[in-house]
């Protein structure tokens, strides 16, 4: 059975007839062409010509072109035997015919019974070609006729310019030739023989003289020499179709077909018996297709649908699913439809299968509506709805619905483990806690996000952002693979950063003008895990104000501003909750007198009701120096006013909180470098230095004693201290660069005059002729046979001679006015061979003109129960060193400390190894180590040391394949001594193995994650496949505004 194998892309209809597609073991494929009547060779065109009289054949070799009938082929050999009607070709084939274009590896016509076999091919019937199909039907002129001039006339503009390289080296080696001739003579008469063969060469392919168009009778000989000239007429009026036509481009696509029969009814349809359907490529292994369709019969429509009657699903060629009929799309319209399924297996979910159908809802919205399966929960239906407005707008809306039969289970064991914990406590803020962690009994669960910017008028923009789920374990409970969640998240104790916790609230309005940003908005977050969430705050509305950094009024000042007004507000109408009642804020306890939270019950001056506002304005005013290569420098100056109002709140009355301060900054460095040149046989060895210093002042903090600090109210930018440092340090590294030196092939050229002579001139070819005594003339037909002709030789010699003495003679008669260019390097040129910076150290420090102030207003805002800071006026020793050896070795190391003075010991050390092993091995191992204040003592001098350790390895040998494995590890001094550790509890790990873009259809993932504090048999396992079918991965397509 003779195959045939077809791809289809996305903008246009693509065959592939792929000889070592293992599936169907076949080598070739064979088809009658009946439209391809191979009547007679009108053209030909090579580098290399060689004609053989005794067997009647002609060989082409090197851009070898013929026209044959209505066909163009090139390639880089052709043979051509008249005798028994046989064309071959090998090698970077491109044809092209009436009803397609091709390329292939080899290529057969057998001319006696109209049959063509194909290595490697792909068939080509592509959209862009439209207008050239009208445009030949209206003139009568074939494609194939088409693409043979415009590869004639690239071949001969190729041509020229080597013809003219060829005479500008031949006058440089004449002039050198009048100096030492026995040196230079034999260079000069190559380069004559060279000419020669491309003035032939030239000839050949503007006057395509062949002893086919020789032999023929006058008239029909010159009605194909006018039809050609009807052709070039034609590829200069429509130069843009031609170049359409002549692209061979290659553009995704993931189809692959094979059948015993294809009937092309028309250049729309085709029509396949007994034919194989796959996305998939098979390799040189002879592996059966991971997945294919089987079909007796089905139709193709072009740019439409892939129709299967009778198909069976194949999974390694072995039927696993029939259909009697099957539509696929080969199209990119949007249209209603089923779309692709995917699946993966996680033993928190089971094994889920998802089922997509895609709803059109007119050209500027859509929805689908996706079926999922979990083998361990049940069903889900999910829905999501897309509406664009106008061009960047976008209305997103997503829903998840499930009757999940796993979920009460978890919760009843879940709540037992809580229930037991409580009855060993007496602890308010711990009994607080471990009710949050409770959640409710639910057997409906649901996800709700929206998502909208839409732009109004030119310059307004509404946008929002919510999520809503029915409980606090949802996200985790359902995810396939997300390491920022864990299924665990529920049982007792595992607070640890995998617990997806805050889901965004949020919607503004904003309005861009030319250098400033205006918006209001209402924000907050639902807190997953807290007790009500109307305790969590919200900031209703959020009024902001930016200009963005600008040169105003023409100044050298850039000038920026951020003005904010807040209402913040909690729903339940109570004061906020302190810091000490907080369990997940990572500050240290403060004094409230309230213990836990009671609306009645005495309140803490830094615990105000949450009804109140805040205004906050940041000004920055920065003047740069002009910067050059060894002078680097700005000063800047910012002012910053915070102010609270709570205009209820006991017991403030009319003493409002508030904060303001102005900060001061400077930034001065200055560049330097020296080189140590032959010093060292691995290169030059460069050193570069750069001192810098870096001055930051706040004169005057002004803040009330009862400003809030709770970590709903607290923003970062408001923990601010009166400070005046002045920090210096440097940078200084070195690099080696190792320079090698080729011997350049570039002469010493000339700069081309417009006034020179253009290259193959017809006045020395004719006087060449007549010197010879030759009767041939380029109207004649003579000259259709010329070239073969023995005395070929001796004229384009003689034309080559004559053509190059003359050039020569045209620059040295303006030799003065000739312009010359030189290479550097003296004919050397110097290139690198590898460089390396070997080593980085960078160190700084500062001094602190106020730090006896900034302690003070440490201490005072830290409350009676925290231990004092004492005041450092030495900052911390900043350092860091780096040591890189790639290229030679693949290995890289870096380190950075803090030194605190004051107390002479490390504040932080963190180290980094990493290596890029050959065969695609890659280690990397991370240890961070900070010595902070033991909250478990009083002593201020007390530290303990935490650390965190990742270690990682990625393995990648081969571009299909990735193994992967991490491992981390935290250790707290403070934990609780009974926190069970045992069976991989201390640690987290992940490991994972993917096969990509296995046959060219197909990504496979396996992995494994475990988080910290789950014991190894509560391990979370994922398979995820992907599939790509028709090129296509089948994400929602894109939504797009009609121009």
């Amino acid at each position: 059975m003779n195959n045939i194998f077809l791809n289809f892309k996305t903008l246009s209809l693509y065959f592939f007839l792929i000889t070592n597609f293992i599936l169907f073991n076949q080598k070739i494929y064979c088809q009658s062409k009946n439209n391809l009547l191979l009547s007679s060779i009108l053209f030909y065109d090579a580098n290399d010509i060689e004609i053989n009289k005794e067997n009647n054949s002609i060989i082409l070799k090197n851009s070898a072109e013929i026209l044959i009938g209505d066909t163009y082929l090139s390639s880089n050999k052709i043979i051509i035997k008249k005798d028994i009607g046989l064309i071959s070709a090998e090698g970077n084939i491109n044809l092209i015919n009436k009803n397609q274009k091709a390329t292939a590896s080899r290529i057969t016509f057998d001319l006696i019974h109209n049959q063509i076999k194909m290595h490697n091919a792909e068939i080509y019937s592509d959209t862009s070609t439209i207008e050239t199909d009208y445009l030949t039907e209206k003139t009568g002129i074939t494609k194939a006729e088409i693409a043979f001039e415009q590869a004639k006339k690239l071949r001969a503009k190729e041509i020229e310019n080597e013809l003219k390289n060829l005479r500008n080296e031949y006058t440089r080696v004449k002039n050198l030739d009048l100096l030492e001739p026995e040196k230079y003579e034999s260079k000069k008469i190559e380069l004559t023989k060279k000419y020669s063969r491309l003035l032939a060469r030239l000839t050949r392919t503007q006057f395509q003289p062949n002893a086919i168009l020789a032999a023929l009778p006058d008239k029909e000989r010159d009605k194909i020499l006018n039809r050609r000239t009807a052709v070039k007429k034609f590829s200069q009026e429509n130069s843009n179709t031609v170049n359409e036509l002549m692209n061979f481009s290659n553009l995704k696509g993931y189809i692959r077909l094979s059948a015993s029969e294809i009937i092309q009814k028309n250049n729309n349809i085709l029509i396949l018996n007994n034919s194989i359907v796959t996305s998939c490529q098979c390799s040189q292994f002879k592996e059966p297709a991971l997945y294919s369709f089987s079909s007796q019969n089905s139709v193709i429509e072009k740019d439409k649908y892939l129709t299967l009657h009778d198909v069976t699903l194949d999974i390694l060629s072995i039927p696993v699913f029939y259909s009697p009929w099957l539509k696929f799309p080969i199209k990119t319209q949007r249209e209603s439809g089923f779309l692709t399924p995917s699946s993966y297996i996680s033993n928190n979910a089971g094994t889920e299968v998802s089922i997509p159908y895609f709803i059109t809802l007119g050209p500027h919205a859509d929805s689908t509506i996706t079926y999922e399966y979990f083998s361990h929960r049940g069903s889900q239906i999910n829905g999501e709805f897309r509406f664009l407005i106008k061009e960047n707008s976008q209305l997103k809306m997503d829903t998840k619905f499930t009757q999940d039969r796993q979920y009460s289970k978890n919760w009843e064991i879940n709540n037992s483990n809580i229930e037991q914990k409580l009855s060993t406590t007496s602890d308010q803020a711990l009994i607080s806690m471990l009710n949050s962690f409770k959640g409710t009994n639910l057997k409906n669960r649901w996800y709700l996000s929206n998502s909208i910017n839409i732009p109004v008028l030119d310059r307004w923009s509404i946008k929002s952002n919510t999520q809503f789920v029915s409980d606090n374990t949802y996200i985790s409970d359902y995810s396939s693979n997300n390491s920022n969640v864990t299924p665990k998240a529920t049982v007792y104790g595992d607070t640890s950063t995998a617990s997806k916790r805050f889901l965004n609230q949020e919607a503004n309005m904003e309005f861009y003008g030319d250098n400033f940003i205006f918006s209001v908005r209402g924000q907050g977050a639902l807190d997953l895990f807290a007790t009500s969430n109307k305790n969590t705050p919200n900031r209703l509305p959020l009024i902001e104000l930016n200009f963005l950094p600008y040169r105003y009024f023409n100044t050298p000042f850039v000038f920026s501003n951020n003005t904010s007004w807040e209402n913040i507000f909690r729903f339940n109408q109570q004061n906020f909750i302190p810091s000490s009642q907080n369990i997940f804020s990572p500050q240290v306890p403060d004094t409230s007198q309230t213990g836990i939270f009671s609306p009645n019950g005495p309140k803490n001056p830094n615990d105000p009701y949450v009804q109140g506002y805040r205004i906050s304005n940041t000004a920055n005013i920065l003047l740069p120096f002009p910067v050059n290569d060894y002078l680097n420098a700005y000063i800047s100056s910012s002012a910053v006013t915070t102010q609270y109002f709570f205009p209820d709140a006991y017991p403030f009355g009319k003493t409002q909180p508030y904060l303001a301060y102005s900060q001061h900054k400077a930034h001065l460095d200055i560049p330097m470098y020296a080189s140590l040149k032959n010093i060292t046989p691995l290169g030059i060895i460069t050193q570069h230095f750069v001192p810098f210093i870096n001055l930051n002042y706040i004169p005057e903090v002004f803040q009330s004693s009862n400003l809030p600090n709770t970590y709903q109210l607290w923003y970062a930018s408001d923990n601010a201290y009166s400070i005046a440092t002045v920090e210096v340090g440097a940078t200084t590294y070195w690099t080696i660069e190792k320079d090698i030196y080729e011997e350049s092939d570039e002469p010493i050229s000339r700069l081309t005059d417009s006034t020179e002579p253009e290259v193959a001139n017809l006045n020395f070819f004719n006087d060449s002729l007549k010197e010879y005594h030759l009767d041939v003339e380029i109207d004649s037909k003579h000259i259709f046979e010329f070239s073969s002709e023995n005395d070929a030789a001796k004229v384009f010699d003689l034309w080559a001679k004559k053509e190059l003495e003359n050039f020569f003679s045209v620059v040295n008669a303006n030799e003065f006015k000739q312009n010359y260019s030189w290479p550097s390097g003296n004919y050397f040129k110097r290139k690198i061979a590898w460089n390396m910076t070997p080593l980085s150290i960078s160190i700084s420090t500062g001094y602190n003109i106020l730090a006896d102030k900034t302690a003070a207003e440490i201490n005072k805002n830290a409350g009676p129960n925290i231990a004092a800071t004492p005041s450092q006026k030495y900052t911390d020793i900043l350092s860091s060193a780096t040591f890189n050896l790639v290229p030679i070795f693949p290995f890289k190391a870096n380190f950075k400390t803090s030194y605190n003075q004051y107390y002479n010991r490390l504040n932080s050390l963190e180290m980094t190894f990493n290596a890029d092993l050959p065969y695609g091995l890659s280690l990397s191992y991370t240890q961070n180590n900070d010595y902070v204040a033991n909250p478990l003592e009083q002593n201020s001098n007390s530290f303990i040391k935490k650390t965190q350790q990742v270690a990682s390895a990625f393995y990648s040998p081969k571009n299909w394949i990735k193994l992967g494995y991490q491992w981390s590890k935290n250790t707290d001094p403070t934990v609780d001594p009974t926190t069970n550790l045992s069976n991989g509890r201390g640690y987290a790990s992940s490991q994972n193995i993917t096969f990509y873009n296995l046959q060219n259809c197909l990504d496979i993932s396996f992995a494994r994650n475990k988080a910290f504090g789950i014991p190894e048999n509560f391990a979370t396992y994922v398979v995820s496949l992907n599939f790509k079918f028709f090129g296509y991965s089948y994400d929602t397509p894109p939504l797009k505004m009609n121009r």
